[in-house]
């Protein structure tokens, strides 16, 4: 037997200036995007925002694109995310392929990262650091390896590969509240610091996208 449960929805567009967010974005997958869009001239899915503090809990890379496009409104779903069960906040193992074999530089990764475990076997750090600290030791991280950064894949989980020059970074799960602290006091994480869960991604919603330049909003 399938249950069916009823809920609303609450659907429609927002001023793309009001947004707040809580994380970065990957400016390759803006382009990436950016391309897509202006090839189709759609967006396909409505962001997730949360209405008590308009923060973006899902769609930064489709907002940011967005409003790179001159875009004024964006559709967007509005959520109660804190008292929202259906909506759970999961992680991203972060992994990272470097320029040079990482012997070279592992000691003074482990200096600047609070680390909890090392597996040497398969170059994975696990960050010790709770909440949005893990994450402030993760960006300050990524900017001083920028240069010797080749690439970063994000995934759900890590697949023990041992690589000479492939570190693993498993970071803290944060919690909604923590979200909302991001949020409310304008810290921005690095990209896919939180994995949302939730129904609402798997609908689709095409808006125009030169209409999103001048429609009003509905909310």
């Amino acid at each position: 037997m399938i249950e069916v449960v009823k809920r609303k929805i609450h659907v429609g567009l927002v001023d793309v200036s009001m947004l707040k967010y809580h994380e970065l974005a990957f400016m390759s997958h803006v382009k990436y995007l950016m391309a897509k869009i202006e090839k189709r001239g759609i967006i396909r899915k409505p962001i997730i925002v949360d209405k008590d503090t308009m923060g973006v809990i899902d769609g930064v890379h489709r907002a940011t694109t967005l409003r790179m496009l001159k875009a004024r409104y964006i559709p967007a779903f509005l959520i109660d995310y804190i008292n929202d069960e259906e909506i759970v906040v999961d992680k991203w193992f972060r992994t990272y392929t470097l320029k040079f074999p990482l012997h070279d530089e592992i000691s003074h990764i482990k200096s600047i990262l609070c680390i909890e475990g090392f597996e040497e076997a398969s170059n994975k750090i696990k960050i010790c650091e709770n909440g949005i600290e893990g994450y402030i030791q993760i960006k300050n991280f990524e900017k001083e390896y920028r240069w010797y950064i080749k690439s970063i894949k994000i995934k759900e989980r890590h697949a023990n590969i041992r690589k000479e020059n492939v570190l693993t970074i498993e970071p803290p799960l944060l919690t909604k509240w923590n979200v909302i602290m991001a949020i409310k006091k304008n810290i921005l994480l690095p990209p896919r610091s939180t994995r949302h869960i939730t129904f609402l991604k798997r609908l689709y919603l095409p808006y125009n996208v030169e209409d999103l330049k001048g429609l009003g909003s509905s909310f």
